[in-house]
C-alpha cells in the first residue's frame, strides 16, 4: 500500500481523508505520475507515443489546410489538387488511428473537396 501521504492522479480515491491507494493504481509525486506495476507503466510509455504522433499528425493537417486554403484564394487548381491529395490521405491516417472522429473527417473532406471545385 501508498502512504495515505501521496495524493492520487484523480483525487477522488479517498486517499485525502486518511486512506491509502491500492499498489495497482498510480500515485503522484508532486507533478510527476509514478505507475506502480508494470502494465502501468507501459500504459504511460504508450500514451507518450500516441500523444506524440497525434500532435503531429494534428499538426500537418494544419499545415496542410492552410497550404490548400491559400491556394484556393490565390486560384491555383493544380498546387490546390496536389496538397488537397496529401491532405485527404493525412484525414483518413487521422481518423484511422482515432485521431480525429471519422465523421469529422468526412466532413472536412467534403468542405475542401467543393472548395477544390469552385476553382474548376
Amino acid at each position: 500500500m501508498i502512504p495515505a501521504t501521496l495524493k492520487s492522479r484523480d483525487e477522488g480515491w479517498g486517499v485525502e481523508d486518511g486512506g491509502e491507494v491500492d499498489k495497482g493504481e498510480s500515485a503522484v509525486l508532486g507533478s510527476i505520475a509514478m505507475p506502480i506495476i508494470h502494465s502501468a507503466e507501459k500504459r504511460v510509455r504508450a500514451d507518450r507515443k500516441r500523444r506524440q504522433r497525434n500532435l503531429q499528425l494534428a499538426s500537418e493537417m494544419k499545415t496542410l489546410t492552410r497550404k490548400f486554403l491559400a491556394f484556393t484564394e490565390a486560384a491555383q487548381a493544380e498546387q490546390a489538387r496536389s496538397v488537397f491529395q496529401s491532405l485527404i490521405k493525412r484525414l483518413d491516417q487521422a481518423a484511422g488511428k482515432q485521431v480525429i472522429h471519422r465523421n469529422t473527417a468526412s466532413r472536412r473532406k467534403s468542405r475542401l473537396a467543393r472548395r477544390l471545385a469552385k476553382l474548376r
